[in-house]
């Protein structure tokens, strides 16, 4: 029980600093830029790009609520 703990908890800290990872990436693809969507989607890498796409579907979503509730 206890090995199992360790693991998960040291999956857990991988997938932290792997997201802490991502998220420079996209703070310096940002650079000079006013909202995250403005992101250089050039300078993004591999792993970056899914998590990208996934905030701009969340937004796409969010956008569509609002719309939805301004429509009679």
């Amino acid at each position: 029980m206890f090995r199992a703990r360790e693991a998960a908890t040291e999956q857990v800290v991988s997938e932290i600093a792997r997201m802490n990872s991502i998220g420079d990436t996209v703070v310096k693809a940002q650079r000079g830029r006013r909202y995250w969507w403005e992101a250089d989607v050039e300078a993004l890498g591999e792993a970056e790009l899914p998590e990208f796409a996934r905030a701009l579907g969340r937004l796409r979503a969010n956008v569509r609520r609002h719309a939805d509730k301004l429509l009679p």
